[in-house]
């Protein structure tokens, strides 16, 4: 601009220079005789005639310049309105509070528009309803009263086309008429844009004058709106990305503490039902509410006979020793069947069939599980000189099964009348013995031998019962 400004200088003295000398030869004219100066004329003629040529191309040269300016007036005024759109690009990478990026657009549109009025007007997705972010006026006490949804409903529907909008003059624009008759002269509406959808809108009106925006200002306006469409949509993305992150961690915190639930099941039924129970428990542990439900289940119970006479004539350390081998291979026998190990009560064990899941074979899978007591004590003694036996009874009936106990602590247990009538008969059974009850012997008697023995009299009952031996499985019998 410097350089500019100095040619103008020098071209404006050149401009004075020709004009000094046309003032010289029109003195020179007025002054000589014509008669005496025949030669000085011609020659006056003919500089007057170049420095007419000369004050053409000044003249030619002037309006060249002028034409330079003002390019690089515009090209001055781009530069400044690209070091702004720079800003606010600036903006949108540092900042992520959209609401600071739209005060920083509309100090902007301020500082490079001459708009008297300046809204932005933001979609709410979720909503579908548009909201006022800013609404600027430059002069209030002259802004005619018109709310800003007036000024939405007029053009919202034309900024759907996704085009900006110039009207230099609303008087020559039918459709903006009620604008016009706000005192509107002029507009310039631009759509915010993301992928065909519309995202807001920025809008800017003047009040006194026909024209006030350009091409060129529309063209910053849109690229202004690009970067506030990017930002918007950034956002959402964000945000869309932060909530997914949210449920992906929330699920695995609530996956996370189900497998815990699962393991503590797992490690805790493991030692009292079969694996494959453990696991059932694992998967469904609705079934271990506290409370319970009346269903039929086969009791088992299996009591060391003589261990408490043995346990004065041994150290402790090995009367533990043995306790847990003879208690351990009865729970092994009741495992192998899938039964559930209600509990150790010194040294006997209580055990139940057909919960909590159902087993259409619980009764036999009772008389099996005693049979393979028996088996597995035989064995024993096979490798051990210590000779203990097991005597167990065995009963079928409802009963309530379910968590008794509180919420701090429970036992998954059985209570009735047959879990008592079990444990009579698991008393009355001699060493190596196992006892049924008449219910289960109807059960299981076309599977298995058993010998009928005479009516025993249960405690706590007032009639004799009919009790059997259970001796074997029929070879038939899976």
């Amino acid at each position: 601009m410097d350089e500019i400004e100095k040619l103008f200088g020098e071209i404006e003295g050149l401009h004075h220079e020709i004009a000094s000398i046309k003032s010289i030869i029109s003195g020179q004219r007025a002054f000589q005789h014509p008669q005496g100066l025949k030669k000085s004329l011609v020659e006056l003629s003919t500089l007057a005639w170049k420095l007419k040529v000369m004050e053409g191309f000044t003249e030619r040269l002037n309006k060249l310049a002028q034409a330079i300016k003002i390019h690089l007036e515009e090209s001055a005024r781009w530069r400044s309105q690209l070091q702004k759109l720079y800003q606010l690009i600036e903006v949108s990478i540092q900042i992520t509070s959209i609401d600071s990026l739209l005060k920083k657009a509309l100090d902007l549109l301020k500082d490079l528009t001459q708009a008297d009025r300046i809204l932005l007007v933001i979609l709410d997705p979720a909503a579908k309803a548009p909201r006022l972010e800013l609404n600027w006026v430059r002069n209030p006490a002259k802004m005619p009263s018109v709310s800003w949804k007036a000024i939405y409903t007029a053009i919202g529907k034309k900024a759907l086309s996704g085009e900006p909008i110039l009207i230099p003059d609303t008087l020559k624009a039918p459709d903006f008429g009620k604008l016009c008759s706000k005192g509107v002269k002029s507009l310039l509406l631009v759509p915010i844009m993301v992928k065909e959808h519309l995202m807001g809108l920025v809008y800017l009106d003047n009040l006194s004058q026909e024209g006030a925006f350009s091409g060129e200002e529309q063209e910053f306006v849109g690229a202004m709106a690009f970067v506030l469409g990017t930002k918007l949509e950034i956002n959402r993305l964000s945000n869309e990305l932060k909530q997914s992150l949210y449920e992906l961690a929330k699920a695995q915190v609530i996956k996370e503490q189900e497998e815990l639930e699962k393991d503590y099941i797992r490690a805790l039924f493991s030692r009292f039902v079969s694996p494959a129970v453990a696991e059932r428990l694992a998967s469904d542990p609705s079934v271990l509410r506290l409370g319970g439900q009346r269903q039929e289940i086969s009791i088992l119970f299996a009591d060391i006979r003589g261990f408490t006479a043995l346990s004065q004539g041994l150290p402790p350390e090995k009367l533990v020793e043995t306790l847990n081998e003879y208690l351990s291979l009865a729970a092994e026998a009741i495992l192998e069947e899938e039964g559930t190990i209600d509990k150790f009560m010194g040294d006997a064990v209580m055990a139940f069939f057909n919960a909590p899941y159902p087993q259409e074979d619980h009764v036999f899978r009772a008389v099996k599980a005693a049979l393979r007591i028996v088996k597995k004590v035989e064995e024993l003694h096979k490798r051990e000189s210590l000779k203990l036996y097991f005597g167990v009874g065995i009963n079928m009936g409802e009963a309530v099964v379910g968590n008794i106990g509180t919420s701090m602590q429970m036992n998954y247990t059985a209570i009735g009348d047959c879990v008592n009538i079990a444990k009579r008969l698991q008393e009355m059974a001699g060493p190596g013995q196992i006892l049924i009850s008449a219910r289960v012997y109807e059960e299981i008697k076309d599977r298995a031998v058993a010998r009928a023995l005479p009516p025993l009299t249960i405690m706590g009952r007032t009639t004799r019962e009919l009790v059997y031996e259970l001796i074997d499985l029929l070879d038939t019998a899976e």
